[in-house]
């Protein structure tokens, strides 16, 4: 499990809004500016289920898995409908297999977001204690 501090910066009346510092982690991973571009800070509303209050530190979880599904959600199922494209309608020619693998991941994409729309995809960030 990944575990991070973070500071509660609002109560509401079933959520808690959080701020996470951007670690020296951040900078080195390539997809640091995905989690929260040009700023140093991350906020996130979570469920509580310990009782904190605004300007309490918190200690929050998340389960491997969780990144893991969205790395291959987002890289490597694209990859797998690119290639398997081009592979199929490779006598088609490159220029129209390489078009239309473009469309099959552009239409993946859209089909991914509508359903996360639908369905919005639980990270199941967990509060683990209180500091």
């Amino acid at each position: 499990m990944f575990k991070e501090k973070a500071k509660v910066i609002a109560k509401d009346a079933d959520t808690l809004t959080i701020r996470f510092q951007r670690k020296v982690q951040c900078g080195c991973c390539r997809l640091g500016n995905l989690c929260a571009p040009r700023e140093e800070k991350t906020v996130l509303k979570v469920r509580p289920h310990i009782d904190a209050k605004e300007g309490d530190m918190i200690e929050v979880g998340i389960e491997e898995a969780k990144p893991l599904l969205i790395s291959v959600l987002l890289f490597l199922v694209p990859t797998v409908i690119l290639l398997a494209t081009l592979i199929l309608v490779r006598r088609w020619g490159e220029f129209r297999s390489f078009f239309l693998s473009i469309v099959n991941i552009s239409v993946y994409f859209v089909f991914l977001k509508m359903l996360l729309k639908r369905k919005p995809f639980d990270c199941s960030l967990m509060i683990l204690r209180k500091l």
